[in-house]
């Protein structure tokens, strides 16, 4: 009979973690466009004192423990939005969204994708009523390839304690 030396074991598992690890894809940030390249408007955000929640600036500063969060008051859907401005025309093809880590208030859960290649050109949906899950991993959303200067991230809906709307990523 043959026995299996801690050798033959060892590069047995190198092989089979070379060759058989999961990724999840949703965590890999190697397609990202450099937060550096870009800026990110937000018309309704909260921008009381804290330092975890508000800026639109969050919604791309790679921080779990941060996020853009709406007003803390009710305020109307359509303003509910980001709009990431390339520095140059981009290729694109899909994005990656992670919720806010903590409270239910303003978890996205349906919410629209446009594009568009100048700020004078009409935007063009790429996802209509897309959904996201209430969870803290993230999450990737992906469609056909575009050409992008600016991609606005409109949110339908989303989740509260209460009856005001609220909108947070």
């Amino acid at each position: 009979t043959n026995v299996a030396t801690q050798r033959d074991l060892s590069k047995l598992g190198a092989e089979i973690l070379k060759n058989y690890t999961v990724v999840d894809e949703a965590a890999d940030d190697s397609y990202d466009v450099d937060p550096s390249t870009m800026e990110v408007y937000a018309e309704n955000y909260y921008a009381g004192a804290s330092d975890t929640e508000g800026n639109p600036a969050y919604a791309i500063d790679g921080k779990s423990s941060t996020w853009w969060h709406t007003v803390w008051s009710d305020s109307e859907r359509d303003t509910h939005y980001l709009i990431f401005t390339f520095d140059e025309v981009k290729e694109i093809d899909g994005m990656r969204f992670q919720q806010r880590s903590n409270g239910v208030n303003g978890v996205v859960t349906t919410y629209d994708l446009l594009v568009r290649e100048s700020e004078d050109d009409e935007w063009v949906t790429v996802v209509d009523n897309g959904s996201l899950l209430s969870t803290t991993e993230w999450q990737k959303v992906t469609f056909d390839k575009v050409s992008a200067k600016q991609v606005k991230f409109q949110v339908v809906d989303a989740t509260s304690d209460n009856s005001n709307k609220f909108a947070a990523v």
